[in-house]
């Protein structure tokens, strides 16, 4: 289905970096699926950049909920070392499932969706 909605899938609700203890950041959120097909397989990835806009760290991790019927909003955490953010300037967070067709969908950066 074509539109001028950005919303086809999984979209990202909220997300916070917080330091954690013994050399780790916790990155935590919220995404939806605003779409009207189910999502399944969802991944979610975080990137961290320098600033030569070079990558230092990556990590992904897997929601609380694997299959995405649509409007449904799953929680997802990821614990990271340290070392992927050091000379840290910004980071991106990329969502990534599969569509019933078998395809993939896939949101690079993927901003704070706002209803």
């Amino acid at each position: 289905s074509t539109g001028t909605s950005n919303a086809t899938g999984i979209v990202l609700l909220s997300e916070k970096l917080n330091n954690a203890s013994f050399g780790y950041r916790v990155l935590e959120g919220l995404i939806q699926n605003e779409g009207n097909e189910t999502a399944k397989s969802v991944i979610v990835t975080l990137t961290i950049y320098d600033k030569n806009n070079s990558i230092v760290g990556s990590q992904f991790t897997y929601p609380q909920v694997r299959t995405f019927k649509p409007d449904l909003k799953s929680s997802f955490k990821m614990t990271s070392s340290v070392d992927n953010f050091k000379g840290m300037k910004y980071y991106e967070i990329s969502l990534q499932w599969k569509k019933p067709d078998g395809s993939k969908g896939y949101v690079e950066n993927a901003k704070i969706y706002k209803k």
